[in-house]
C-alpha cells in the first residue's frame, strides 16, 4: 500500500486544488472499496495529465451506437475487493425475496391496505398477484449510496428498461488504458459484461418456463420513437451488438438456431390459442422491452403481453407486473411500516434495516424512527437536514426535495403542500460517501456516488456508478451533470480485477 508522501512542512505533495484533509478523507474512503481504487487515486492526484485522460470514442473497439454518447464518462475504474462485492451479493440475494413476501402477504391479510398504500387499483394487484413468482426472474437495477462505508438502498428498478449496462462496452478501452501505467500494468483484469448476465439472466428464466421447449428465439422491442435521431448505420450497430451477445448466452443446442429479432409494431406479434406469442409466424421464448423513456412502449403492447401473461403464456415477460410492482418507491416504506413487522423474521428485519434507510409515506401519521414509534410531524419538524422528501414515480432527480438544502420555512411549506397526498415519501438523507477519482472536464476531484447495482437470476451481476463532482449539487444523475463509471472487482487471492 502506497503511503501518502509529505514534505518537510508536512503539506501533501499532489498538483490539485484539494485541501489535505479532503484527499486524506477521500483516499480513505477508497481503501474501503479496495486497495487499487486507492493506488488510482494516488497516480491521479500526483500527475494532472493522467487526471484528464479521455476515451476515445471514435475508436474501432467501441461499438459505433456508444461513439455518440453525450454524457461525460470517466476512462478510469472504480475498482471493489472482495468484502464490498460479498455486501453487494447479500443485498441482491435477499432483498427482493423479502419485497415479494411483504407484497403478497400484506395482499392476503389487508388488501384494501395495501391498495391504498401503494396508490394502485384493483387491477393492477390482481395482474401482479395472478401467480407465484421466482425472484430469480426479476430483472433489477438497485439505486444505492455507500454512506459511512456501508450500502444503502434508495430505490429499486425493475424491468428490462433499467439502462446503465452500456458500460461494458467501454471496458476493453479502460482495460487497455490501465495497462499502460506502472501501478495498474500487472493487474490481472476480467470483463463483468453486463450484456452478458442480462441476457443469460433471460435464458435462465426461459429455461425455468419452457425446459427443452426452448426455441432460442425472442423479439426485442425496439419502437421507432427510440430510434429517431440516429442515423440506419448506429441503429443497426445496436441491433448486430444485442443480436451477438444475446445468441452468445443461448444453451449450447440452441445457438445455431436460435435469434433475437427485432420488433418496432404491436401488430406483428400474436399471442395465439396455445398459450405461445409469436411474432411474424415465429415462435418467441421471450420479449425484451427497450426505450428511453416508458411513454415510447403502446399500452396496447403492454395489454397484450399481461393479457398472455395471466392466460398461461409460454413466454417470458421480464416487464409484467408481476415483477415490476416491485419496484415501486413505496414498498420501500411498507416493509417499514409498524403493523406489518409481524410478517418478518428477525433475519428480515436485519436485513431491512442494514440495506434501507428510513423511509415512510409522508402522509403517514406514525412511523418508526431511530427505534421509536413517532409521530411523522414530529419527524419532519425536528430532523429537516437529515431527511428528503421525494415523489414515488420519478426519474433524473426531479421531484425530489432535500431538507439541508432549504431553509425550514421552505421545508414545512413543501411538507404542507403534500402531506395529505399518498404518492410522496420521507426519507433518511443518506450522505454519501465522497471518492477520488478523475474525469476528462473535472481533472482530479472527490465524487458523490450513486450506485446503479444490477441484479439478475437472483445475483449481483455488476454496476454502473454516476459521481457528482464537489462543485455539483445534492442530486447524482447523469441528466444534471453526474460523471459515469465504470466498476472494476479485485479478484481472490490474486491482484487482478474484474469489469
Amino acid at each position: 500500500m502506497s503511503q501518502l508522501k509529505e514534505n518537510e512542512n508536512n503539506s501533501l505533495q499532489f498538483s490539485c486544488s484539494l485541501d489535505k484533509a479532503t484527499i486524506q478523507s477521500g483516499l480513505d474512503n477508497n481503501g474501503k472499496l479496495s486497495g487499487c481504487f486507492k493506488e488510482l487515486a494516488l497516480m491521479q492526484l500526483k500527475d494532472p495529465g493522467v487526471a484528464k485522460t479521455k476515451l476515445n470514442f471514435k475508436s474501432e473497439d467501441i461499438p459505433l451506437f456508444m461513439q455518440s454518447y453525450s454524457y461525460v464518462v470517466s476512462p478510469w475504474p472504480i475498482v471493489i475487493d472482495q468484502h464490498v462485492q460479498a455486501k453487494l451479493q447479500e443485498m441482491c440475494a435477499t432483498m427482493p425475496g423479502i419485497f415479494n413476501k411483504v407484497l403478497r402477504q400484506v395482499a392476503k391479510q389487508d388488501r384494501a391496505f395495501l391498495l391504498e398504500y401503494l396508490n394502485i387499483n384493483e387491477l393492477q394487484l390482481d395482474l401482479a398477484l395472478q401467480r407465484d413468482i421466482d425472484t430469480r426472474d426479476i430483472v433489477a437495477r438497485w439505486d444505492a449510496i455507500f454512506s459511512n462505508g456501508q450500502i444503502k438502498l434508495i430505490e429499486i428498478n425493475v424491468g428490462s428498461m433499467i439502462g446503465g449496462l452500456h458500460m461494458a462496452c467501454l471496458s476493453d478501452q479502460m482495460l487497455n488504458l490501465l495497462k499502460q501505467y506502472s501501478v495498474s500494468k500487472n493487474w490481472d483484469l476480467v470483463d463483468r459484461n453486463g450484456f452478458d448476465k442480462f441476457f443469460n439472466s433471460v435464458n435462465q428464466s426461459i429455461a425455468r418456463l419452457k425446459g427443452r421447449n426452448a426455441t432460442g428465439k425472442s423479439a426485442y422491442f425496439l419502437p421507432v420513437k427510440a430510434q429517431q435521431g440516429f442515423d440506419v448505420e448506429t441503429v443497426e450497430s445496436l441491433k448486430e451488438f444485442l443480436k451477438r451477445e444475446y445468441k452468445q448466452q443461448l444453451p449450447e443446442h440452441l445457438q445455431e438456431t436460435g435469434d433475437l429479432f427485432f420488433c418496432n409494431a404491436i401488430e406483428k406479434l400474436d399471442f395465439r390459442a396455445d398459450k405461445k406469442l409469436y411474432f411474424d409466424d415465429v415462435e418467441l421464448d421471450a420479449i425484451i422491452l427497450s426505450a428511453d423513456g416508458d411513454e415510447q412502449i403502446p399500452r396496447a403492447l403492454y395489454s397484450l403481453l399481461e393479457a398472455g401473461v395471466a392466460a398461461g403464456g409460454q413466454y417470458y415477460f421480464p416487464d409484467s407486473i408481476s415483477y415490476t410492482l416491485l419496484g415501486i418507491k413505496l414498498l420501500f416504506g411498507l416493509i417499514q411500516e409498524p403493523k406489518i413487522q409481524h410478517l418478518l423474521t428477525d433475519e428480515e428485519r436485519l436485513m431491512i434495516s442494514k440495506f434501507i434507510p428510513f423511509t415512510t409515506r409522508l402522509c403517514s401519521d406514525f412511523s418508526f424512527y431511530n427505534g421509536k414509534l413517532t409521530p411523522v410531524k414530529q419527524i419532519i419538524e425536528q430532523e429537516k437536514d437529515r431527511l428528503v422528501i421525494k415523489k414515488s414515480v420519478s426519474m433524473q432527480g426531479k421531484d425530489v426535495m432535500i431538507g439541508r438544502a432549504v431553509s425550514q420555512q421552505e421545508w414545512l411549506s413543501f411538507y404542507q403542500q403534500y402531506k395529505d397526498d399518498p404518492d410522496w415519501l420521507l426519507q433518511e438523507m443518506c450522505i454519501p460517501d465522497k471518492y477520488i477519482s478523475a474525469d476528462p472536464v473535472n481533472g482530479v476531484d472527490t465524487y458523490k456516488m450513486n450506485w446503479g447495482v444490477f441484479s439478475f437470476a437472483g445475483n449481483y451481476s455488476g454496476t454502473m456508478i454516476r459521481g457528482m463532482p464537489q462543485s455539483g449539487s445534492d442530486i447524482v444523475n447523469s441528466a444534471q451533470g453526474a460523471v459515469e463509471f465504470a466498476v472494476l472487482e479485485e479478484q481472490k487471492y490474486k491482484n487482478k480485477i474484474t469489469l
